[in-house]
């Protein structure tokens, strides 16, 4: 659906090369989200408490 919106100077990939991109994507999703899901149940409020200063810290004047 999103491959519909290609340049209007290429020709539209074929098949075999749309399922390529889906499938990379999908993996990728898929890997980004179980780090995260992973992230948040290893993160203790400590942590998190950590980060957001850390943040607000670093955060420009």
């Amino acid at each position: 659906m999103g491959l519909q919106r290609w340049n209007l100077g290429m020709r539209s990939p074929s098949p075999s090369q749309q399922y390529k991109v889906r499938s990379l994507l999908d993996k990728m999703r898929s890997r980004f989200t179980t780090q995260k899901m992973r992230c948040l149940r290893q993160a203790d409020a400590a942590s998190t408490l950590f980060l957001l200063q850390t943040a607000i810290a670093l955060r420009p004047k």
